[in-house]
């Protein structure tokens, strides 16, 4: 069911997100230093290397997507993350760093195969209450 953030707002369409509370890996695919446990998501790779978090998921090219998850316990000096759409192509959202709910609005390749997040360098923190809609 479609929904509509604050007075004005863009209208959502449904949840795309499976598992996006993060109760269990169930639909996620897992790169090096991810770990799903008591409902977060974390990576404890201070100063390691990059690594991708993603799910498949049958999105449409040229849509727009609004992706939308909390970030906490961020720690070490290297610590930038990134949301993406896969598929044909890659497009990435803006590098965020540290604490804090964040929301990026991005737009899907030709071909998208799926969503994910993206760690740039040694990330280490945790995700929880990812969330993908299409913005309608």
């Amino acid at each position: 069911m479609p929904s509509r953030l604050g007075p004005g707002g863009p209208q959502l369409g449904p949840e795309i997100a499976v598992n996006g509370d993060f109760t269990s890996d169930s639909g996620w695919n897992l790169g090096a230093g991810w770990q799903i446990s008591a409902g977060f998501l974390f990576r404890n790779e201070s100063g390691g290397s990059s690594s991708a978090l993603q799910s498949s998921a049958a999105l449409s090219a040229g849509a727009l997507y609004r992706i939308r998850f909390t970030v906490s316990g961020v720690s070490g000096s290297d610590n930038r993350l990134l949301v993406r759409i896969y598929g044909g192509a890659t497009v990435n959202g803006a590098i965020m760093t540290g604490d804090g709910v964040y929301q990026q609005d991005i737009v899907a390749p030709a071909s998208p195969a799926g969503y994910g997040i993206f760690a740039v360098g040694g990330f280490a923190g945790l995700i929880d209450n990812f969330s993908i809609r299409r913005v309608l």
